[in-house]
């Protein structure tokens, strides 16, 4: 690989990563946007991480459905029960379930 595509693919990726935390800015800013700006930017968050191959955050993950895209809104769109120390996480819009290991404070094992 000549070294001119190389820094083009670091431009991208850089760049990629700016328009990703730019979007997650914009996620995180509830009252100044409406519910359906806020699932077009979690779309385009979605969108931009896969095409560039690259994670996305850790609290866009439990807030984005897997399957279709949505941003979950508690009580609206999605449920979230808690049981046999899994958080049962379910997207009422295309009925998807993920799990999440949920510990309390307590429960936690000290080594």
């Amino acid at each position: 690989m000549g070294r001119r595509s190389r820094l083009n693919r670091d431009k991208r990726k850089g760049h990629a990563i700016w328009s990703q935390t730019q979007l997650l800015s914009l996620l995180k800013n509830p009252s100044q946007f409406t519910p359906e700006q806020r699932s077009r930017f979690a779309l385009h968050l979605v969108k931009v991480s896969r095409r560039h191959r690259i994670r996305l955050p850790s609290e866009v993950r439990e807030i984005v459905c897997r399957a279709c895209n949505t941003l979950l809104h508690y009580g609206d769109n999605a449920t979230i029960r808690i049981r046999n120390g899994y958080k049962i996480q379910t997207c009422l819009s295309c009925t998807a379930v993920r799990r999440f290991p949920y510990r309390n404070d307590s429960q936690k094992v000290n080594a």
